[in-house]
């Protein structure tokens, strides 16, 4: 009876009294509370704040004084404030971030260097000044040439250091650096970097495909369409490279057509929207080998895109180049069967069957302008008509100093006429395509190429109204009529290179 009485009285007690409730502090600093983490109220300053180099507010009644005391404090380091430009990883972490692009302070400490974004910026900072010097019509206080110079340089010491870390992403890196040493004028550099990414290319085994898997049906973990679109461009990247530095001399050339076993880039469309397709080789009319002849597309030339027409022009510039550096083996040209007149009939089968949607006309110039491929579109067609002028220098060649230049003789000199003309006509076609790229801005004059094919146009047209025809004619005069503003469009958009190559300096004099 007596404990049961006990234990009443206890619970009786217990309601009675009141409990203790422990409560959270709300007196961390305001620049904890701001930060939104756990803060330890220690006096004068806590230990994030601390950590830091930040100014710690007191929160609280008083709070004001406080912080003002503690910047008057010659004790307190002047620290900058926190900026809020901070990387993602400096904000995950809740560490400092300096807000240096691309790469802050403290990134690049731990060593998280990285080529490729380094020269896109490069490569960026150089388009950006050029549109914005352009679109202003203002004067920069740099020369837009050197926007992004350091990050190409970081970007190249960090290819160099890492060679023998090889990936597709450092392919990515020196393709492009590539293309930045050319656009300075860095040509000794940008040669030892060719013969990198054809070793690179050649390591990753990408002109492999990456599996028969083409249409990617099989299950799995597999790469994705677009990804191995990525790869297959990149090694066509690293071919057209390859092509045009080796300028058809062979121990210049490190790639062999007959190993590259892919296809041809697929269209935009179906990249963008990660739709596998099947498309031709290099070679007109194949198609890989290895595919099941019922999954073979009735015309795979439909997938097919710009890149996959330019890359088979680039495959006959190479013979071209190279029948060039061997006239002295050479049929005659005036011969049918001649070397001449196959590449002749094989550039000329090329332009005349490229489809509607990729020729010259002004309803397609206005569906490229809508989707920002005007530079691309005109890039394939100068291509056509600088090769063509290649090749038909055959007949000047005073002008092009040829080793073994061939000897025209009397029944010859019709065909030498039509060599000249010929080739007088695909310079002032330069002239033509470059006036309508102007009209575009200096985007859809961004190849690299560009400040030589237009050299190489002025001196054609030159050449002719000085040297081959008579001027005294009064057909001459009409023609040199014609002619002239052509030439003086060419050396205005020299001149408005200068911004993006250094090679349109000297050649725009």
């Amino acid at each position: 009876m007596a404990p049961a009485t006990e234990r009443r009285s206890n619970e009786a007690n217990a309601k009675s009294s009141p409990k203790k409730v422990t409560t959270r502090s709300r007196l961390g600093c305001e620049t904890c509370r701001a930060r939104k983490v756990r803060c330890d109220e220690r006096p004068g300053s806590c230990f994030n704040c601390e950590r830091l180099g930040l100014i710690c507010a007191p929160s609280g009644k008083g709070a004001a004084e406080k912080g003002a005391s503690a910047q008057d404090s010659p004790q307190q380091p002047a620290a900058a404030l926190r900026t809020y430009r901070s990387c993602s990883d400096c904000r995950i972490s809740k560490t400092r971030c300096s807000g240096h692009k691309p790469v802050c302070v403290r990134c690049r400490d731990k060593s998280l260097g990285n080529a490729l974004l380094h020269i896109v910026c490069a490569l960026g900072a150089l388009f950006y000044a050029v549109e914005y010097e352009t679109s202003r019509n203002v004067a920069l206080p740099i020369n837009p040439l050197d926007a992004g110079k350091h990050w190409a340089l970081h970007a190249n010491n960090l290819i160099l250091a890492r060679l023998n870390r090889i990936s597709v992403e450092n392919l990515m890196a020196a393709v492009l650096l590539h293309d930045y040493e050319i656009r300075m004028g860095n040509y000794s550099n940008a040669f030892m970097l060719s013969a990198i990414t054809a070793r690179m290319a050649q390591a990753l085994q990408i002109n492999l495909e990456h599996s028969t898997d083409v249409l990617c049906r099989e299950p799995g973990n597999g790469p994705s369409a677009s990804v191995k679109e990525s790869r297959r461009r990149l090694m066509w990247a690293c071919y057209i490279t390859d092509a045009l530095v080796g300028s058809g001399i062979d121990q210049l050339t490190l790639i062999d057509e007959a190993d590259i076993k892919i296809q041809l880039p697929c269209n935009e469309r179906n990249f963008v929207l990660e739709e596998p397709c099947i498309t031709e080789t290099l070679v007109e009319g194949h198609m890989l080998k290895f595919l099941p002849p019922e999954l073979l597309p009735t015309f795979p030339q439909d997938c097919m895109g710009m890149t996959a027409f330019y890359l088979r022009h680039i495959s006959t510039r190479r013979k071209v180049l190279k029948y060039i550096k061997h006239l002295d083996r050479a049929k005659p040209p005036w011969f049918p069967d001649s070397e001449f007149a196959q590449l002749d009939a094989e550039l000329r089968h090329w332009y005349n069957n490229l489809p509607a949607n990729l020729q010259f006309t002004p309803t397609t110039l206005y569906i490229r302008q809508e989707t920002s491929q005007v530079g691309a579109l005109c890039a394939l067609h100068y291509a056509y008509h600088q090769t063509m002028c290649d090749l038909y220098r055959v007949g000047t060649p005073s002008l092009y100093k040829l080793r073994a230049a061939f000897t025209y003789g009397p029944e010859q000199q019709d065909f030498h006429r039509h060599l000249q003309t010929t080739l007088f006509g695909h310079a002032r076609s330069l002239a033509t395509i470059m006036a309508e790229a102007l009209r575009h801005g200096p985007h859809a004059i961004a190849d690299s190429w560009l400040p030589t094919i237009l050299y190489d146009s002025c001196k054609i047209m030159l050449f002719y109204l000085t040297q081959i025809i008579d001027p005294k004619l009064e057909s001459s005069k009409a023609l040199l009529a014609e002619t002239i503003p052509h030439v003086q469009n060419n050396v205005r958009a020299l001149k408005i290179m200068r911004s993006m190559y250094a090679a349109a300096m000297p050649l725009s004099k």
